[in-house]
C-alpha cells in the first residue's frame, strides 16, 4: 500500500507542475468580428405582437391604410355563380338519358361510379395502371402493393365466413319453446320447463 500512495504522489505533483498553455489562433479572427459590427440577428423579422417599448404605435394605422377592407358586392350572376349545380338534378328533372355518374367531371374516370372499400378501389387501380406504374413510379406501386396485402389480411380476418350465412353450415340447436309447447319435443327432467 506505502508503493501505490508514493506513487500516485508523484503523478499528482507532476501534472501540477506543467505549464498552462492557453490557445490564441482565433485573436485575428475574433478582431475580424468585431471590426464588422455586432451580429445581425432575426433579420427581416417584424415582431407584431409589439412587446417592446411603453405605447405601441401601429404602423398600419400611421401609414393610412385601412384596417377592415372596402366592402364589395359579389356579382351573384357571373357565370360561375349562376351555373353552380345545375347538374344537381338532371336525373330527375331530365329527360333519364343522361346518368348522374356521366357529370362526375372533377373525379377521375377509373374511379366514376364505383362504390366499394379501399382494397376493392386498389385492385381496381392496379387493374388499369399496373404496368405503367410499375415502370414508371415504381415506389408508389410497392406501397399500392404493400396495402392491398394488408388490406387482404386485414379483410379476411375480420370478416365473417360466408359458410354461416349459404345454409352450407348450420349450428346445431336444441328443440326450442315452441316445440315443447306442440308436445313435438318432451324434457329431459320435470323442473326444464
Amino acid at each position: 500500500m506505502l508503493f501505490f500512495g508514493s506513487f500516485f504522489k508523484s503523478i499528482t505533483t507532476g501534472i501540477s507542475s506543467l505549464p498552462v498553455i492557453t490557445s490564441v489562433r482565433n485573436i485575428q479572427y475574433f478582431s475580424e468580428r468585431v471590426a464588422k459590427g455586432p451580429l445581425l440577428k432575426r433579420r427581416g423579422y417584424v415582431d407584431k405582437g409589439k412587446l417592446s417599448g411603453l405605447l405601441p404605435r401601429d404602423e398600419m394605422a400611421a401609414s393610412g391604410k385601412q384596417l377592415v377592407p372596402v366592402y364589395r358586392p359579389k356579382d351573384v350572376w357571373s357565370e360561375r355563380r349562376a351555373l353552380f349545380g345545375q347538374n344537381d338534378y338532371i336525373d330527375i328533372l331530365g329527360s333519364g338519358k343522361v346518368h348522374p355518374v356521366d357529370l362526375m367531371y372533377n373525379v377521375p374516370k377509373w374511379l366514376r361510379g364505383f362504390r366499394g372499400n379501399e382494397m376493392q378501389m386498389l385492385v381496381r387501380k392496379r387493374k388499369i395502371f399496373g404496368a405503367w406504374m410499375q415502370e414508371h413510379r415504381p415506389k408508389k406501386w410497392m406501397d399500392m402493393e404493400k396495402r392491398v396485402r394488408y388490406l387482404y389480411k386485414r379483410l379476411n380476418h375480420k370478416k365473417e365466413s360466408r359458410r354461416l350465412y349459404s345454409g352450407e353450415h348450420k349450428t346445431p340447436t336444441g328443440p326450442t319453446l315452441k316445440d315443447y309447447i306442440q308436445g313435438r319435443a318432451k324434457p329431459r327432467y320435470s323442473d326444464d320447463l
